[in-house]
């Protein structure tokens, strides 16, 4: 398989986990207004049905404690442009996170709360087999006046065309 085919596949592999990553954050926030409106209604009814007001407000404070405890911590969404080029690989032996480069498999150090990814981003500079990128064309007026001229003069069209 060439080198094309494969930074293609690799492209589409980051693609789809990052749409999983998506969907498991809907699926998180799904959970996480269930609860709360659960709570709210036992909250509602509790406040309804109690003596006092101090005994409602120890309760609730309770409910949202325990719901606090059980919730899991949310996984923030990676936005760094870097993460098009770079794969979670996972936790090494010596416990630090890695990142794998798609273009020429070296890992480096993921742990982003910590290192950062100018690291990543440095890598990506030097980084040999990565696809140069292509600049995007400018406009320039002479250029397109000398080719419409050459077209005309060509095809021996009529320096002004009347309808």
């Amino acid at each position: 398989m060439d080198s094309e085919s494969e930074h293609t596949i690799a492209l589409l592999d980051a693609q789809h986990e990052y749409m999983d990553m998506n969907e498991e954050d809907a699926e998180f926030d799904e959970d996480l207004m269930e609860p709360e409106a659960e709570n709210q209604a036992t909250a509602a009814t509790q406040t309804t049905a109690a003596t006092t007001q101090a005994t409602a407000v120890t309760q609730a404070t309770a409910a949202t404690q325990a719901t606090a405890a059980t919730k899991p911590k949310r996984k923030r969404r990676k936005t760094s442009t870097v993460w098009n080029d770079f794969v979670l690989v996972g936790i090494e032996e010596d416990g630090k996170e890695m990142a794998k480069c798609i273009h020429c498999d070296s890992k480096l150090v993921d742990n982003s709360k910590t290192h950062g990814t100018n690291q990543l981003k440095r890598h990506l500079e030097g980084c040999s087999k990565m696809p140069k990128k292509v600049d995007k064309h400018v406009y320039d007026h002479m250029v397109d006046r000398e080719m419409v001229t050459e077209a005309i003069i060509y095809h021996d069209l009529p320096f002004r065309i009347s309808y």
